[in-house]
């Protein structure tokens, strides 16, 4: 038997550096409530809107998480399931 992957399109923008908002809460390790609320008081960064939806760009999350989060020591790298 023969198995194809097929790549997911969240795959896709996770290797162009974009982020879901989902994904993001998911890397900083919050409910994305908590994720939109921080949006909201101005404690992390505002999404790019692409295409009528929101997206956070790799780059900004890492530098807040640098910023917010230095004693942090996980690993910032985009785990892809």
């Amino acid at each position: 038997m023969n198995v194809v992957e097929i790549e997911s399109p969240l795959k896709s923008l996770a290797d162009d550096g974009l982020l879901t908002l989902s994904q993001a809460a998911k890397k900083v390790g919050i409910h994305r409530a908590t994720l939109y609320q921080w949006i909201s008081d101005g404690k992390f960064p505002k999404p790019a809107k692409i295409s009528g939806r929101n997206y956070f760009r790799l780059p900004v999350l890492k530098d807040w998480l640098d910023q917010n989060a230095p004693e942090a020591k996980f690993d910032r790298v985009i785990v892809r399931s």
